[in-house]
């Protein structure tokens, strides 16, 4: 991993990650931690600034939630169910998938494959909260 990589992990560590918890903390009311697998991403440059991008990365996910949460049934099923959030760099050669688990969010995403995670995040959440 290079120093390019290095640099964008710190800054969406110390920028983009501590908006993303604080925006979801405002839409659903409540503070779920947020933990990126670093290793997934490797020296894959693209994937990192594709994360960083309000429209396909982690913004995309912030507006799922932010359409489940748009009433308090959904509020309430964010806070009972989901306690922690992964990020996860699968690449092309994993198939894109979303799991709720014990309370944790994993969305395994091909963070360099351009598409927005929103539509998939949104209807599987919305599927999967009891």
């Amino acid at each position: 991993m290079g120093l390019a990589e290095r640099r964008l992990m710190t800054a969406i560590q110390e920028n983009e990650l501590v908006a993303f918890t604080e925006e979801c903390k405002q839409i659903c009311n409540v503070a779920i931690p947020v933990e990126v697998d670093w290793d997934s991403f490797d020296s894959d440059v693209e994937a990192l600034e594709t994360l960083r991008l309000g429209h396909h990365g982690l913004g995309a996910i912030r507006q799922a939630f932010h359409q489940i949460c748009r009433d308090d049934l959904g509020k309430a099923d964010v806070q009972r169910n989901i306690r922690k959030i992964i990020i996860r760099n699968v690449g092309k050669s994993v198939q894109d998938s979303i799991k709720l688990q014990d309370g944790t969010l994993t969305v395994n995403w091909n963070w360099n494959g351009g598409a927005s995670p929103y539509e998939y995040v949104f209807s599987h959440l919305e599927e999967a909260l009891p």
